[in-house]
Parts: structure tokens; sequence; C-alpha cells
């Protein structure tokens, strides 16, 4: 899986909306969006998904546990 699958499969886990995740982070709806599409995150929001998560940034870029 890359990022944008396990973003996708992470908020259908938690039911969690775009709207609620970009709060959340700070970032505009269509950041979280873009995402989805396959851009990358800035380090610094890729810190704040794993924590929120509660993965690692390896994890969630598709690597192993």
């Amino acid at each position: 899986m890359n990022f944008s699958e396990i973003l996708v499969r992470l908020q259908a886990e938690r039911q969690e909306s775009n709207y609620r995740l970009a709060k959340l982070l700070g970032v505009h709806q269509s950041t979280i969006k873009n995402w989805k599409s396959g851009a990358k995150p800035q380090p610094k929001n890729m810190e704040l998904l794993s924590e929120h998560y509660g993965i690692s940034v390896e994890e969630l870029m598709g690597g192993r546990k």
C-alpha cells in the first residue's frame, strides 16, 4: 500500500471526514484531497498524521512496522 491508500483506509476505519482531519491538522480540506490523490505531506504534517493515527511515519508511507 502507498501513503494515499493508507490514509483512505485510516480515515474509513475512524469514519473521519476530510473536514475533520483538516481541522485537526490545521490544513485546508483540499490539502487532504490532494494527499489522497497522491501528493505527499510536508514532514511536519506527516508527523502530525503519525501521532493522530498512532502509527509510525514509516508505516504511513507504506513501510513495515
